[in-house]
Parts: C-alpha cells; structure tokens; sequence
C-alpha cells in the first residue's frame, strides 16, 4: 500500500511540474493572471456533471479533464486564454481580431478541408482560446494553427 502512497505523491509532483513548464512559456503578465489558482485535473472526459465542457474556470480554481481529442495542456491554455481575453482584450483590440478572422478563417477552413469547417464555427472568443492554447502549447493542434493569429496573440 505504500507504494500507491508514493506513486500518487508522484504523479501530483509531475503534473506540478507540468503546470510550471506551461507556464513558464507564457509571457509574464500572462503568466500573473494564474497566481492564487489551484489547477485540478480529472479523469473524465468532460467536467463532471457537465457534458459540455473540458475545462472550466471558477473563482480561484481550474478544473481540466481528459478529453478525448485534446491534450490537458491545450486545455489547461485554453482556460487561461479566457482570462487573457477579459483582462487584456481590449475593445480596439477585440475589433482588430474580430477582422483578422474574417481575412484569415476562409483560408484556414480551405487549408484544413471542409471537415474542419465545424471547428472554426465559433464565436471570436473560442477561436482566440484555441488559438492561444496553440500558440504556446509544446504540441500545435493544427486546426487552430494559423501564423497570423499566433502573431497577434503573442504581441499582447
């Protein structure tokens, strides 16, 4: 029994220095929004008792689960990407990224085909989440990935 003990302390400490790794590749004021949170990381493929959600922020905590088709660490990007949007988004900068889209989307989508289309059909916020969490994450999800959107996310 004691080295279920040992192998749980383990894995916390892993996941610990996960969490400090992703961080770490943020630029620091980013990087400020996360002080005072606790990350909590589940098994399930969506938060629990929601079906329709991978990761939620809630006052101090985020919660990420194990979704199928996403790595915890884009997850775990995408929920600071909501708190980037409502701290540094301003509303100049919500119209330059609302125009960049409507320049850019129709590429992506043909770069992508058209069963990707369904990915990219969400509102200007979820677009910059997903394209934030691609922008710093160790493994690009190349739906998201557009190097025009990354180069506007990182000059905030």
């Amino acid at each position: 029994m004691l080295n279920f003990y040992l192998l749980l302390e383990k894995m916390e400490t892993e996941e610990h220095k996960n969490i400090h790794a992703t961080l770490k590749r943020l630029p620091l004021e980013h990087q400020k929004l996360m002080h005072g949170f606790k990350v909590k990381l589940t098994s399930n493929n969506t938060i629990k008792n929601d079906d329709q959600h991978i990761g939620w922020i809630y006052k101090n905590k985020i919660t990420i689960s194990a979704p199928w088709n996403y790595g915890r660490e884009m997850v775990f990007l995408h929920e600071i990407a909501h708190m980037v949007w409502e701290k540094f988004m301003t509303s100049e900068l919500k119209k330059e990224w609302k125009k960049l889209l409507k320049d850019t989307k129709p590429e992506q989508i043909k770069k992508n085909g058209t069963l990707r289309k369904k990915s990219l059909n969400q509102n200007d916020e979820e677009l910059f989440a997903m394209a934030y969490a691609v922008t710093y994450s160790r493994h690009m999800l190349m739906t998201y990935a557009n190097e025009q959107w990354q180069n506007f996310i990182k000059k905030l």
